[in-house]
């Protein structure tokens, strides 16, 4: 909700933004992306759990 996306940057797969977020950089694949500037603070699965490393988020 209000975010904003500077144009040219892309949002990756099961990415989640944070309400009010301004992103000025892509977000990778399953990253929790909050404030202004957005900033990696964690990691999704595809399901929806929060979990610690991108390499538990993917699977591996």
């Amino acid at each position: 909700a209000n975010c904003t996306i500077v144009c040219g940057n892309s949002i990756g797969k099961y990415a989640f933004v944070g309400a009010g977020s301004v992103v000025t950089k892509d977000v990778p694949d399953h990253a929790v992306v909050v404030g202004n500037p957005a900033r990696v603070v964690g990691y999704m699965t595809r399901d929806g759990r929060r979990v610690a490393t991108l390499e538990e988020a993917k699977g591996e």
